[in-house]
């Protein structure tokens, strides 16, 4: 046998051991995007039924007003006696889909809206939304959802994204190969916790800007999506006081294999002073996406959160 001959036997041996390795990310976007898409098809028809089908066992699932949720089975128990979703249906539509480098997990987020009995009283009500989906796959399975938080809104403002933060277009990605998955995701807690311990030591504007990737982007409260590091900056200085902090802590996370994706969830609490001069808590959970720069650092690409009980 030839080396040429060698090398190309090793490298399709390469390619067979690990199918997603070599995966047209375009192709990898759109079929996540069918996946996000026919997801919303189907919680349309019937909330509880998509969600049963959609979930990965080890969800991670932020819902408003409930703590944390762990788990497939904890997530549908929940969801099944809240007076809402067993009647509930949802529709939505991404306005951003990114994948890993490997293929194997990715992310959605957008708009949409859930009706169901969330007026007063139970009344039929529709309510605007926003939401944050991060999928797992394996080679041969399909998508499905391993970590999810969705925001009602008074107000939303569907758009999709300005220039130069749609969806990626690339063909590959920088993969960052052979990680023991365990220190991988202490790398990207780890990040989390610095990104925590910014918005302390300078202030939580500063803290949100340095963090964020050039096209990172979050849910907000304001009625549509803020994009880019900048007005991510504008939108705390605007809206957030100055003497106010966020104290928060990632309690879980997960890394793709390919080593450049990956989410943290964690709970955090809000002090600001209500214009009475007393102090006010608010108690929120968040999920947030990250990716690895090619410099091998983390930078989140969206993030996102609701309220939770008080402890």
């Amino acid at each position: 046998m030839t080396p040429s001959s060698m090398l190309g036997l090793l490298l399709a041996l390469t390619c067979n051991a690990n199918p997603l390795a070599q995966r047209d990310l375009r192709e990898e976007r759109a079929a996540l995007r069918a996946a996000d898409s026919a997801f919303a098809v189907r919680a349309s028809q019937g909330l509880l039924p998509a969600f049963r089908d959609v979930l990965d066992e080890d969800v991670v699932f932020l819902d408003p007003g409930e703590r944390l949720l762990f788990g497939k089975t904890a997530t549908l128990a929940m969801l099944a006696s809240d007076g809402v979703s067993a009647s509930a249906t949802q529709q939505w539509r991404a306005v951003r889909v990114d994948v890993s480098a490997d293929g194997g997990a990715g992310y959605t987020y957008g708009f949409g809206s859930a009706t169901g009995p969330l007026g007063p009283g139970g009344q039929a009500q529709k309510r605007p939304a926003k939401y944050i989906a991060y999928w797992r796959k394996n080679a041969t399975g399909p998508w499905k959802v391993g970590a999810y938080v969705r925001v009602f809104q008074r107000v939303a403002a569907p758009a999709d994204p300005p220039p130069g933060f749609e969806s990626p277009s690339t063909q590959r990605q920088r993969r960052f190969p052979n990680q023991d998955p365990a220190s991988a995701r202490r790398a990207v807690m780890e990040a989390d916790r610095a990104f925590a311990a910014r918005a302390l030591s300078q202030d939580v504007a500063t803290a949100f800007a340095a963090f964020a990737a050039p096209d990172g982007a979050i849910l907000s409260g304001q009625p549509g999506i803020i994009y880019g590091p900048a007005a991510i900056r504008s939108h705390f200085e605007a809206n957030f006081p100055a003497t106010g902090r966020i104290l928060w802590r990632p309690v879980a996370g997960d890394v793709a294999a390919g080593g450049d994706l990956g989410f943290t969830v964690g709970e955090a609490e809000i002090h600001t002073v209500a214009p009475d001069g007393a102090p006010r808590t608010g108690y929120t959970k968040y999920l947030t996406v990250w990716r690895r720069t090619d410099a091998g650092e983390w930078r989140y690409v969206i993030d996102g959160g609701n309220d939770r009980p008080e402890p």
